[in-house]
């Protein structure tokens, strides 16, 4: 009788062990697991009038602070929490990171779209800018993810338009380059405008255009 009472007891203890062990798993099942990188926000924060538009949803990665200054060796740069990327910043300083390239009005300064990768680029990774040697020109989906899109002149995040980074400059252009062509003219390369984070391909002749260009690496 004791071994059967014994084993009565030892019955109900697993029992409720394994309810409250399945118990929590359909719990966790429930919880949503934290964005780590995902499609970053737009930076609209304010809905049109009672529209359920995107300045009321503010759909995207919720990851805060979005981006994040690098620091020590990687001064000059800003990390994007949302996609993991790493951006060059823009100075006024006639150096490579020069938003104007160096600064003249002479738009022959700033970089033909192959310029962008034979001087610009080969000099960023030739000096293993802030520890790295592995940066890049954006794809036109990536250098657009920093427009944002709830501010104008410049279309951008104030981390990248602070002193000492600039975005925007007053002349020649604010367009930069991306490293995207046009499916059915090569030719032709997409670009991002920060005055007011417009898209645009239109005559973007390679070799005829002059624009700025902004690094990007990762996501590590």
């Amino acid at each position: 009788m004791k071994n059967i009472f014994q084993c009565f007891l030892l019955l109900l203890f697993f029992t409720g062990t394994a309810s409250s062990f399945a118990e929590e798993i359909k719990v966790a099942a429930n919880v949503r697991r934290p964005v780590i990188f995902g499609f970053p926000q737009t930076g609209k924060t304010v809905p049109y009038l009672t529209y359920l538009d995107d300045g009321f949803y503010e759909m995207g990665n919720p990851v805060k602070p979005r981006f994040t200054a690098g620091t020590g060796t990687e001064v000059g740069t800003v990390i994007d929490n949302a996609t993991g990327l790493m951006w060059e910043q823009k100075t006024d300083d006639n150096t490579i990171h020069d938003y104007n390239n160096p600064k003249t009005s002479n738009p022959t300064s700033l970089y033909t779209w192959a310029d962008a990768f034979d001087v610009f680029l080969k000099g960023l990774n030739t000096a293993n800018f802030a520890g790295h040697n592995d940066w890049r020109i954006p794809n036109v989906n990536e250098l657009q993810s920093i427009v944002n899109y709830g501010a104008v002149e410049p279309s951008i995040y104030s981390i990248f338009n602070t002193p000492p980074y600039y975005t925007r400059p007053s002349n020649p252009t604010s367009f930069y380059w991306t490293s995207t062509t046009r499916a059915d003219d090569s030719s032709i390369a997409w670009w991002v405008d920060f005055h007011d984070g417009d898209v645009w391909i239109h005559d973007n002749d390679k070799t005829a255009n002059w624009f700025p260009v902004r690094a990007v690496r990762g996501p590590d």
